[in-house]
């Protein structure tokens, strides 16, 4: 399986830090750099598919769960939020909405992002397995 990540967010640096942490085995990882509001700024979004990751900066963002049920509403699967400040509150809500793949605290460390990154596809592509796998009368 070959994932995807595509980051999204107004911090420039961290959108450098993801870039530079998946580039080698993540193929091609899209940024999208939100000037403003990420509302605003999701329609210039790729269109989603079943192998990408979007990863979203809740840095400067009011209201994350309707930016999260937005994605979610366009076609994308897997949403990160990821925020500098991480608010259980709101962490809760997107993902008892179901509508947040996960909540990560930001970093700008490259290796823990690789780290998350891949532990995230390694946990999607179990998933995606374990779905395609028919139960037999057998077991």
């Amino acid at each position: 399986m070959n994932m995807r990540v595509v980051a999204a967010g107004q911090d420039e640096y961290w959108l450098t830090a993801v870039q530079e942490a998946t580039a080698e085995w993540a193929g091609d990882t899209h940024i999208l750099k939100c000037p403003g509001e990420l509302l605003k700024c999701i329609s210039n979004l790729p269109e989603p598919d079943a192998d990408t990751v979007l990863l979203v900066d809740a840095s400067a963002e009011g209201d994350m769960e309707q930016v999260v049920a937005a994605l979610r509403a366009r076609g994308w699967r897997y949403v990160i939020v990821v925020a500098a400040d991480p608010n259980a509150k709101e962490a809760t809500a997107v993902l008892r909405r179901n509508l947040g793949y996960d909540y990560w605290e930001k970093t700008y460390d490259e290796d823990k992002i690789h780290d998350r990154v891949k532990a995230c596809f390694e946990e999607i592509t179990a998933e995606k397995k374990s779905r395609r796998r028919k139960p037999s009368s057998f077991e």
